[in-house]
This record gives C-alpha cells, structure tokens and sequence, in this order.
C-alpha cells in the first residue's frame, strides 16, 4: 500500500477521513500541526506512472486568497531518477507567520516543457523554473518556498488577484528571498567575482561604511580615490559586467518589489552566490566611477543590476525612515520609473508594484484581472484624479508616440496614462514649476460624462510654429541637438529677427536659450550646471562660440558650451519647440502641430498642449433624461509643455481668470 504526503494547514480530525482524490478514494491519516498522510486504498494503483499521468488540481488544496498562501515543500533528489523534481503543497495563514524562502526569478516564455511533481499529480513549469528548483533543493532534507507560479492557481484570476494584493506581506514576512538570476556562464561567473572584489574594497574609492549601511549618495572625495576610480575604470572586465546585468531577471518588473520587500536576499546564479549588500555596494562603487571618469561612461549597461540596488536601498531606508522624503518615491513614480521593464501582462505595470505603494498615499487599487488593460489603466488615472492630484496627467498625453506607428489604444482616453509605452518624459514635479498652482482643481468626473472628463483653466495661446515648420530638415529637436548643433543657430534667427522684445518684455534671444533648457530649473536635466553659475546667456554665448569656431562638441567635457549643450540635448528627448500665435516660446511633446492650443489647468504644475476634435458622441454611453453627453468642443489631451513666461501663476492676474473655462477632454 502506497503513502502519499500532502499537507494543509488546518488540523483534521482524530480518525479516518475519507476524502476522494482525482477520482479515488484516499483515506486521510492525521500527523503533526499542519501536515495530513493522504493513504491510497487498494483502489488506488501503485504505479509510478499512473500516480503523475494526470495535472494536479488546485480545487484539492484550497485557500482563502485573502488570508493564506501555499508553500512548495521541495524534496531532495530521488532515486530512480534524481533529476525529476519532487515536491509537496502545503497551505498556511500569513497571521500564523509560517517559515518559507521566497523565490524570485524570470517566467521568461509561456513554454511549460517542465513538470514538477506533487501526490496529486503534476504541473507544469517553465524550464527556468526547474533549472532554479534542480540547483535549490538540499541533497538530504525538504526546502520550503512561496513560487508564484506553482503557490498560485494561474488559471483564477479571483485567487491571482488577491494574493497579487498580498504580494507586499509574502515577500516581507520571507526569512529571505532567493533571487535566481539563470544557470549563468563564464562570464556572469566572472561578473560575480567582480563585484564581490569590488564590494570588499569599497572604502578605497571613497565609500564610507556609513553610506553603505544607510545607503547615502557617496560624495566626491581627494585625488587619491580619483586615481584609485580611474584605476578601476580601467580594470574592469565591461563585457563580463554586462553579461551579468543583461539576464533577463534584472528586467523583470515583478522583481523590482521581490528584491525591495524581503528584509534578506540572495541572488543565485547557476551554483555561484550572491549576496545583496555586496550588490549594492558594488553599484555605489561602480556609479561613482561613471560619474567621475567621464570616459567610462556608457560603456557599462548600469540600467540592470545598478539601477535595481538604488531602488532597493532606497525603499529600504524610506521604510526605516533613514532616507529623506524628496527621495522617497510614490506608487505613481514608481510605476513611471519601471514602466520599461518586461512582464507578459500590460496590467502588471501597475499590480507588479503594489506592495511598494506607501502607507501614507490615499490611492485605493483593487487588483482584477478580469478587467481590460484599458479598463486597469483608466482606473489608476481616475484614482488619482479623484483626489485631485493633477500629477498623473504628466504621464499622459497622445504627443509621445508617432501617431502613424504608436501602439496606443483608441479605447484609452488621451487623459489616462498608457503604461506600455517606454516614453516618459515628465518634467511637472510639484516645486519645480508653478503655472496654475494659485487656483484649486476643478475636475469634473462622473459616470454620465466618462469618457470625457471636464478641467477648468485658461487659453493661453495656439501653436503656430514647431520644428518641422521652422527647418527644411526632418529630424528631430533632439536629433539636430545631436548631429547638427550648428542648425540652432539658424531655428534662433529665424524666430527672433522680426522681434527684438519678448511678450515679457525680455529680450527674444535670452528667452529662446532659456526655453531649450527649461531655465535651467529641472535638477535632472541640469545635472552637470554649477547651482552657483546659472547665467543662461552667457551659456548660450560660449555655446554658440563653439558652434561658430566648428569645434567638436563632446558630451561630458567641463566646459560650459557642453554643459548647455548637454543639457539642451536631456530636455529635447521626446520634445518639440514651438511658438504660439502671440510669441510665446515653448517646448512641447514630439508630436504636437501647429493648430494645438496651450491651456493652464488650474491647480497644475505645467501648461498643457490640448488638441480640438470633433464633437462625438460615445455609442457605449447610456443615455440619460437630458439625452447623451456631448459637449461642443472636445479635446485630445497631447501633453505637458513648457511655456516661457507662463510657469509662474501668471495666469492668476484677473485678466487671466476672466477666461477661465472647462476643457471636455476625451
């Protein structure tokens, strides 16, 4: 007679109970706490293969979603065949604090050639997967681990969806999480040591102990840690770092939570360890030098391992309350921050993350997986727009992406953020710019009037000029920054020839250079502008001086013309220039058009770029006693800009206030 294990955590009764188990009866012995011995009866056959010819059902191990989880119970390798992957499921309450290891790795393709094999049956992996399990499990006793993909029933979204909700308390409450990174290669083996060399001499490149235990930013020390970064600059094997940083685990979005929630970490690759402080403090290392040897930057793909560590340190320290709060990121930059990181469903963008959201934000999402990606998407924007946070239209807009090859859903309103697209380029921070700030939101939302959306605010000018009305040429801003600075020079005269004065009264060609670097007040951009030197005109007087003189502009140099130049080239990624009607000078998403209108929404940090479209009525809108919403003028929301002389409340003056008015935008 043949004894199957199988465990579950609620304690059985003191006798038999006959239970049926894919078709047969199995009687149910009890053992300790939180495990039962299913025994076959003689109904049952013994044979190997009849025992895992079928998929194992999740109906015969149920939980409550909201409040318990299952635990792969890994067995050590069996004869007659070691490398098949035995295991047993068990189900425990969070609130009971059970002991498990959380497994973090890439699913990679939906290809399950894999199986792992329970009592009831098996189920099929992703070879990844059973890579990591083969090089996990313990030669000669069980290991215990949370596997999404085998601890969760796939196939029910209802189940997904609340431990998706959970997702924050299991990789928490893990005695540690084990990131499996790949079975590796010469190289990644090679990367490995590198970064455990590095770690351990951290201090000499001026790294305190301090700033690795508290994860402050390093500061720029003497000569001898510049020597001793060029050093390294020098030695370090690029291509082996690479190979490292490329596996498809560091972009993965799922593991940006799975590696900032445990309070432990290790990363496994192949049979070669990691551990994650050592990560961390080789990224602090290796991003100093890239900052301070200005040849080494760009050769080394740091948006993988370095970029993960910063975020994982930096949630770390904002859970202690060791970390400053204009570096404490929100969901809502989060989600913008890793919005270019692979996972298979677009949804995920924003459930992958949940479990970083902060305590304190009052935005309420509810995981399901039954709704459209449009759906998910409209109701994070709506969320927030609700409380009347104008932030998130900073994320949206139809001026981002070619409008002949854009992959944006016409079911999306042109005022909700569609995370599939890899273009961010918000410049709205609160504190930054201040267009509308003197003057509460005024939203209107509601079911009658979705998809539309009301926003109060003003008209302050219509484009009548952008790049591609202004030069012969077809590139792009950004790509004339790049490749044809000397180009500029002629955009400029064009603009400013037929006026000396600027609206304001300024002078035209102070308020064009201003314009291409935002007036030097996005800290991103202007990375490398000394905070104690920020004379644009003079900038753009040694800049052009370059340009005249044909001398070759580098990026990266010290010089002042590189600085605006630099600085210029940051700000256009993704932008347009542009004019309006009355003279304003502004610069706008890629694809705005001569016809667009510049708005201030009140309550907004930025102007905005609208777009009007003909009045239409929404088939899918259920018609009410007054007949269906349709307001006479609509429009598309194309993005935030900036206008010169219209970023500080200036649209406050009363002049300004008689023109409010409520944008329908669709």
């Amino acid at each position: 007679m043949a004894f199957i294990r199988v465990c579950s955590c609620h304690v059985g009764e003191p006798n038999l109970i006959p239970v049926m188990l894919s078709q047969k009866r199995v009687d149910v012995i009890p053992q300790h706490h939180n495990t039962y011995l299913f025994k076959m009866s003689s109904e049952t056959s013994s044979n190997e293969e009849d025992r895992v010819s079928s998929a194992a059902s999740y109906s015969e191990l149920p939980i409550d979603p909201k409040l318990e989880i299952r635990i792969l119970e890994l067995l050590p390798p069996a004869s007659p065949d070691p490398t098949e992957i035995h295991c047993n499921l068990t189900t425990a309450r969070l609130a009971d604090k059970p002991s498990y290891e959380a497994l973090s790795y890439a699913w990679g393709d939906p290809v399950f050639p894999e199986k792992i094999y329970l009592p009831t049956g098996y189920l099929a992996i992703t070879s990844n997967l059973a890579a990591a399990l083969r090089q996990l499990r313990l030669p000669n006793r069980p290991r215990r681990f949370w596997v999404d993909a085998v601890c969760i029933n796939q196939m029910d979204d209802n189940e997904k969806g609340h431990q998706v909700m959970l997702m924050a308390q299991i990789f928490s409450a893990t005695t540690r999480a084990v990131g499996w990174l790949g079975e590796g290669n010469a190289e990644t083996e090679a990367a490995i040591d590198i970064i455990k060399e590095v770690a351990s001499k951290a201090w000499r490149f001026g790294i305190s102990d301090s700033e690795l235990d508290l994860g402050g930013h390093p500061t720029t020390a003497g000569a001898g840690v510049k020597k001793a970064l060029r050093g390294l600059a020098d030695q370090l094997d690029v291509q082996a770092l690479n190979s490292f940083s490329s596996q498809p685990w560091f972009s993965r979005l799922w593991v940006v939570q799975e590696a900032c929630l445990p309070s432990k970490m290790i990363l496994c690759n192949g049979s070669n360890t990691l551990n994650w402080n050592d990560l961390w403090a080789a990224s602090t290392v290796i991003a100093k030098c890239m900052t301070s040897i200005k040849s080494f930057l760009g050769e080394l793909d740091f948006a993988g391992f370095g970029l993960l560590a910063v975020a994982q340190q930096q949630f770390a320290l904002a859970r202690s309350g060791g970390i400053e709060d204009e570096i404490t990121e929100d969901l809502l930059a989060m989600v913008n921050y890793h919005r270019n990181k692979a996972c298979s469903n677009p949804v995920d963008k924003i459930y992958g993350l949940l479990g970083l959201k902060r305590a304190d934000e009052p935005i309420e999402v509810v995981v399901d997986y039954s709704k459209s990606i449009e759906e998910v998407y409209q109701a994070f924007t709506l969320a927030y727009l609700q409380k009347n946070d104008m932030l998130i239209l900073h994320y949206s807009g139809i001026g981002y992406t070619d409008p002949l090859h854009g992959h944006r859903s016409g079911k999306l309103p042109t005022w909700a953020a569609d995370w599939r697209s890899g273009i961010s380029t918000k410049f709205g921070d609160r504190g930054v710019f201040n267009a509308g700030t003197n003057s509460s939101p005024g939203l209107q939302i509601d079911q009658i009037t979705l998809p539309l959306i009301g926003v109060a605010g003003v008209q302050i000018g219509m484009l009548v000029g952008e790049i591609s009305t202004l030069t012969s040429e077809s590139e792009s801003l950004r790509e004339i920054l790049e490749n044809y600075p000397e180009r500029i020079m002629s955009i400029k005269r064009q603009v400013t020839e037929s006026r000396k004065l600027y609206p304001t009264g300024d002078d035209t060609g102070d308020a064009f250079s201003r314009t291409l670097v935002l007036d030097y007040r996005l800290p991103k951009a202007a990375v490398f502008i000394n905070p104690q030197d920020k004379d644009i005109q003079a900038h753009w007087i040694e800049f052009e001086q370059a340009i005249n003189s044909k001398k070759t502009i580098t990026r990266f140099e010290s010089s002042v013309a590189e600085n605006f130049h630099f600085t210029a080239h940051i700000i256009s990624v993704n932008r347009n220039f542009f004019i309006t009607e009355s003279g304003y000078f502004g610069m706008g998403p890629r694809y705005t058009k001569p016809g667009d209108v510049v708005v201030v929404f009140d309550g907004d940090t930025t102007p905005f770029v609208v777009r009007q479209i003909k009045s239409t009525v929404d088939p899918n809108m259920e018609e009410n006693a007054e007949g269906r919403f349709s307001p006479d003028e609509q429009y598309e929301l194309v993005g935030e800009c900036y206008v010169h002389g219209f970023m500080d409340n200036e649209v406050a003056a009363p002049e300004w206030r008689a023109k409010k008015q409520t944008f329908w935008i669709r």
